[in-house]
Formats: C-alpha cells, sequence, structure tokens
C-alpha cells in the first residue's frame, strides 16, 4: 500500500463535511477495491470518522494555515521568558496566551457553525485544551497543522505513539524526535584482535633482546590500557552527556507542563470571572425588573383607585341627571293637566 496515496484521500475525507464522512469513506473504499487497490481500500475503511471538535480544529488549520502560527510565536516567547525569570512578562504573557486560545476556539467554532455544526460546552473545552497543549509541544502543534486528527490531544504530555495515534495516516517523522532511545556503543572492543595476537604470557627468547621484549611489551600493554581507560572515559562523556540531555528535556517537558497547568488556572480564573461578572449582571436586571415591576404595580393600583373614584363620581352624575329628569318631567306634566 501506498502511504502518500492514503494520505492523500485521508486529506480529501477529512476536509469532507462531517456529517458525510462515513458515507464518503465507505464509498471510496469501494472504489479502490474494485479498481484492485485491496490493501488501500482496507486502510480507507479503517479511517475513524473524527469527533466534532477534531473536525472543527482541521476546518480551521484548513481554511487559514497561518492560524496556529500565533501558538509557535508565544511558545518560544514563554520558553525565553521562564529561562529569564521574569515573573510580569510571564504574567503578561499568559493573559496573552488565554486570548489566543480564546481566539482560535471562537474561529473554531465560528466554522463549524457556518457548516451547521453546533459544539457544545464539552467540544469547546476540548478545543482550548487542544491550543494549550499546543502552546507547550511542538509536536502537538505538529499534529494539528496536519488537518487530519481524529481526536484532540490533551494537556499534560503526550508519548510519540499518542500523539501519532490523533492523526489518521499520520506523516512520516511525526514525533519521530520524542522517544530518545541510548544508542548502543560498539567501539570499545575494536581492539580485541591486536590484544589476541600479543598476549603477555609470551616468554622472552634468550639473548640480549630479551630485557627490550619485555619492556616493548610492557609499553603495548600500557598503550593498550591507556587506549581503554580513554574509550572508557569517553563512553562515560558520552553516557553523562545522554543523562544530561535527558535531563534537560525531563525539565524541560516538567517546565511546559508547569505553564500549561499555570495557563489553565488562568483560563479557569478568567471563566470564573466572567460568569461572576454575569451573574452580577444578571442579579442587576433582575432588581431593575423588580422595580419595574413595583412600579408597574403601584401606577396599576394608581389607575385602579382612579377607576374607583371616577365610577363614584359616574353613579353620582347618573343620580343627579335621574333626577333631574324626573323633577323636569313632572313639571312638564303640571301645566297641562
Amino acid at each position: 500500500m501506498d502511504a502518500a496515496q492514503l494520505r492523500s484521500v485521508a486529506d480529501e475525507l477529512y476536509a469532507s463535511p462531517i456529517d458525510t464522512f462515513t458515507a464518503s469513506r465507505n464509498a471510496r473504499a469501494a472504489e479502490e477495491k474494485k479498481r484492485g487497490a485491496a490493501s488501500l481500500a482496507e486502510a480507507i475503511r479503517a479511517l475513524t470518522k473524527p469527533t466534532s471538535a477534531a473536525w472543527a480544529m482541521n476546518a480551521l488549520v484548513r481554511s487559514s494555515p497561518a492560524a496556529l502560527e500565533p501558538v509557535a510565536s508565544l511558545r518560544d516567547r514563554i520558553e525565553s521568558i521562564t529561562a529569564a525569570g521574569d515573573r510580569d512578562d510571564l504574567r503578561e504573557a499568559t493573559r496573552d496566551r488565554h486570548a489566543v486560545v480564546a481566539r482560535l476556539v471562537e474561529d473554531a467554532r465560528s466554522l463549524a457553525a457556518e457548516s451547521g455544526v453546533s459544539l457544545s460546552v464539552a467540544s469547546s473545552a476540548e478545543l482550548s485544551d487542544a491550543v494549550l497543549a499546543a502552546l507547550a509541544d511542538t509536536d502537538v502543534e505538529a499534529a494539528l497543522r496536519t488537518g487530519r486528527l481524529v481526536t484532540l490531544p490533551r494537556t499534560g504530555g503526550m508519548a510519540a505513539s499518542d500523539i501519532r495515534a490523533l492523526v489518521a495516516a499520520p506523516p512520516d517523522g511525526l514525533a519521530q524526535n520524542r522517544d530518545d532511545p541510548d544508542a548502543e556503543e560498539g567501539g570499545a572492543d575494536s581492539d580485541t584482535g591486536d590484544e589476541g595476537g600479543d598476549t603477555p604470557h609470551h616468554r622472552a627468547p634468550p639473548g640480549g633482546n630479551g630485557h627490550r621484549s619485555i619492556l616493548t611489551d610492557g609499553s603495548a600493554r600500557s598503550s593498550r590500557g591507556r587506549r581503554r581507560g580513554s574509550e572508557s572515559s569517553t563512553t562515560e562523556q558520552r553516557r553523562l552527556e545522554r543523562d544530561l540531555a535527558a535531563a534537560e528535556g525531563a525539565e524541560a517537558t516538567a517546565r511546559a507542563d508547569r505553564l500549561t497547568r499555570e495557563t489553565e488556572r488562568e483560563v479557569l480564573a478568567t471563566r470564573l470571572e466572567g460568569i461572576r461578572e454575569d451573574l452580577a449582571r444578571k442579579r442587576d436586571a433582575v432588581r431593575v425588573a423588580e422595580e419595574e415591576l413595583a412600579d408597574a404595580e403601584d401606577r396599576l393600583d394608581s389607575v385602579v383607585a382612579d377607576i374607583r373614584s371616577r365610577e363614584l363620581e359616574w353613579k353620582r352624575t347618573e343620580a343627579v341627571v335621574r333626577r333631574l329628569r324626573r323633577t323636569s318631567a313632572r313639571s312638564t306634566e303640571g301645566p297641562e293637566s
């Protein structure tokens, strides 16, 4: 099976609307099988439908290839600030990070809405976590840039296999430098053959050359000892360098994890503050509504009282009119009689 061809097909499928993914995938697999590419057809059919949040992120990076540039720029900036230990700059960068995360999440939600996909609160939280993870990890950012995400990454650190599992038909080299097992050293025994041909048990031949042979043999042993010591020192130095690199990598991971946690805290704190402000606005709205209701009730009571007062006046006026009519009628009847 051609891996490049599979990635090409995957690019088409993961760029398609999410509600047609399964049908499009199965149809494409059937086409490949019909033309005799059974292994490719099987690989296509195995492609997993993306989650709604992953599909939204794919749509974002496909519609705007530079969408994640602020992530890379801010990550470099935070690493420099962390190395310098400037807490004021770090707080400012944390605020900027919140803005970057919020903007990318909103852009992804807008693109999804334009395609008729409504993202839940949980999906929005997944998008936020994915951007935070990319801010702390270049390999995660590379996975997001493929546009073939099946699911979104989590914060807190991921192994190379976990990152590759995020992507359908992952590209060659994705997270390849993440796992760095120690290489075996093979040069320590390179002089074994020489030692086997010149053992220290050779007896010196009789005659005047015996003393020189012993000195020569001792010098050879000393030279070999120095070589072995030098090789051992070099091997130890390489081991220490690998240990140092591993320790520095662990330190960088821990620092990135700390920054991620700090970002999560800032995001949650900002979200909480937003909820509090929204609650305060709603309480103010309720209080205003209650005041308007009380005012309306007062006006209603006033109108009702006015109506009742006027009804009494109307009744008195009607009684006067009736009395005057009777008086007028009697007056009219009197002269005629």
